[in-house]
């Protein structure tokens, strides 16, 4: 049987939550979420995120929940602040730019924005002579985790609080896994400080050990005014919304929700270790759920039949990073299955030839979902680079640049303009025309090893 860790959604719903949908299943109750298991839910959130006034809805999914938000709050010529990997820029199909507003990206550091470059973003915005002939920043969004399973720290938090209440812009955090990111280690708050520390954010259910649905919270319950009429107007409005309101009571009435993101969250943490102690390095450090090792090409195709993970980057030296997601039900001997097939696997490969290691550079997180989405500056500018580097490493690069795959006389890291948030790479061998083909692909589960799976 195929072992998937291609996402953190594979699994169907915890026992507990299908428990829980049983033993109401024969009840009748008034639709569309104004039943009493959405008022019971409701006022336990509110519990939980200390917010007596805030407003809570239930709804489907996350691209709905996420397009329903900022079509609520933006006013038509505002657009909202992203990391150029947030989830809203690059998997949600332009749903964003389909209610009308544009998505106003920044470069990201391992998936993360800064207060610094929102406030630039902002100041360039008002020093442009001709601003109202431009979208205006009206709302600034983030993932947390990230795309890339990094978790925003207290401090960052708070930094990006302060910029927002000066620029009267609202904070929006998409925590589509949220408890993963709340029992990582490196979290130093809880859901009540988050709360505070923002206008409104949402409790992912879908990754979390439900079936189905998230929960958008108003910490800020004035921006919360006409929601519902958004909720129905964009198709978010469950007819049997009791579903939703039975799932997040089971979920948060005794610690379930935490429980599930721990158990992913120490799992994830095994394997990562697995990968790190046969010397593979990561694309970015994670703490979370979601674990990015870089990995022969080989090995992947190796390990293919029996697990299944999701590309997100190729190196030119036959390497790629692929995510490997920990879901809301794993199992204990998961890590040591995975880990004994690749150190069979890896076994193999190295007694017909040397296995390559690579190690990241800061251009790696620049490329998440290229695929997905119509090439930026920065993404087309490591496609380049890569591409570059695969076609020129075996005729102008030193003996170490061969060993690597890197080339000759690469500044990996220069500080960008908006703080120490932006990283650029600067590719200074010769650049000549570009192979009029891809990077080589491999098939993971089917898909092309340039493209990454969404969340």
């Amino acid at each position: 049987m195929m072992k998937r860790f291609e996402s953190d959604y594979l699994e169907g719903a915890h026992p507990d939550v299908l428990r829980a949908l049983i033993e109401t299943n024969g009840e009748q109750t008034p639709g569309y979420g104004e039943d009493p298991h959405c008022e019971a839910a409701r006022a336990l959130l509110r519990e939980r995120c200390e917010l007596p006034e805030g407003e809570v809805q239930f709804l489907v999914g996350g691209t709905q929940v996420n397009r329903t938000v900022i079509a609520s709050i933006l006013r038509p010529h505002q657009g909202v602040v992203a990391a150029d990997t947030g989830h809203i820029a690059a998997h949600e199909t332009g749903a964003i730019e389909n209610s009308g507003h544009k998505v106003l990206t920044v470069p990201n550091t391992d998936g993360k924005i800064a207060a610094g470059q929102v406030e630039e973003l902002c100041r360039a915005h008002y020093a442009d002579a001709s601003f109202e002939h431009t979208v205006q920043p009206g709302m600034v969004y983030i993932s947390n985790p990230t795309e890339f399973g990094t978790v925003y720290t207290r401090g960052e938090l708070e930094a990006l609080r302060a910029v927002c209440r000066a620029r009267r812009l609202p904070l929006f955090i998409d925590g589509a896994r949220l408890g993963a990111a709340l029992n990582s280690p490196v979290c130093d708050y809880t859901l009540a400080d988050m709360a505070r520390m923002c206008d409104v954010f949402t409790l992912g259910g879908t990754k979390m050990g439900l079936l189905f649905g998230e929960a958008a919270v108003f910490s800020a319950p004035e921006l919360a005014k006409d929601f519902r009429y958004f909720i129905k107007q964009n198709g978010g409005m469950l007819a049997k919304g009791r579903l939703l309101g039975v799932q997040f009571y089971a979920a948060f009435k005794d610690g379930l929700y935490d429980r599930i993101g721990a158990e992913e969250v120490r799992l994830a943490l095994r394997l990562r270790d697995g990968f790190r102690a046969r010397g593979w390095s990561f694309l970015v450090e994670s703490p979370s759920n979601q674990q990015f090792p870089i990995l022969p090409d080989a090995l992947i195709e190796r390990l293919a039949p029996e697990f299944s993970c999701s590309h997100t980057q190729s190196f030119p030296n036959g390497m790629s990073a692929v995510r490997w997601a920990l879901g809301d039900m794993p199992t204990e001997r998961l890590p040591d299955v995975l880990a004994a097939s690749v150190r069979t696997a890896a076994a193999l490969i190295s007694s017909a030839k040397a296995m390559p290691t690579i190690k990241p550079s800061p251009l790696t997180s620049a490329t998440w979902g290229s695929c997905a989405r119509p090439a930026r500056s920065r993404a087309a500018q490591v496609r380049t680079f890569c591409r570059h580097a695969a076609s020129s490493v075996s005729s102008t690069a030193s003996a170490p640049a061969q060993a690597t795959g890197l080339p000759p006389k690469v500044d990996p890291c220069e500080p960008g303009p908006i703080g120490s948030a932006t990283r650029r790479v600067m590719a200074k061998a010769p650049m000549g025309k570009p192979p009029p083909t891809p990077l080589a692909s491999v098939t993971i589960s089917g898909c092309r090893s340039n493209c990454s799976h969404a969340k």
